[in-house]
């Protein structure tokens, strides 16, 4: 698909179907969205989202009992965050690997990764994705 204004915002629209998709319980469905989403976006050079569909894939293994999938997918979008320099894709990436850690009770060396990144951030900084490692952290 050739670039456009509606297709730059396609991501977001992808990734707002997966999330209503896993508050709706059906992470089977969430994960084909995302696949399909992340399949779409190497196809075109959309690699800006990758970090993100990754996550997103990494929640919906999580929510389907899968937690080694889950753990990789979420280190993949961290690292491809990182080799982006996507400070808010990292973010993400490293909550939703903590928030898994933490559930699994191995959250220390997780959480340490986490504060590393969250502390790249302005103190001032405040983003629901901020205060949402922070309260992870519990800093916030």
């Amino acid at each position: 698909m050739a670039p456009t204004a509606f297709s730059a915002r396609l991501p977001i629209l992808h990734a707002g179907v997966a999330t209503a998709l896993l508050r709706l319980e059906r992470p089977a469905e969430a994960l084909a969205a995302v696949e399909a989403a992340l399949a779409d976006a190497r196809g075109c050079g959309e690699a800006w989202f990758e970090p993100e569909y990754l996550r997103l894939g990494g929640e919906c293994r999580l929510a389907l009992g899968d937690a080694g999938a889950a753990a990789a997918a979420f280190r993949a979008a961290l690292a491809l965050a990182e080799r982006q320099a996507a400070p808010a894709w990292s973010l993400r990436a490293a909550t939703s690997l903590a928030r898994m850690r933490r559930e699994c009770a191995s959250g220390p060396a997780a959480e340490a990764l986490l504060a590393g990144i969250v502390a790249r951030f302005p103190p001032r900084a405040d983003t629901p994705d901020l205060r949402a490692a922070r309260a992870l952290l519990g800093d916030g």
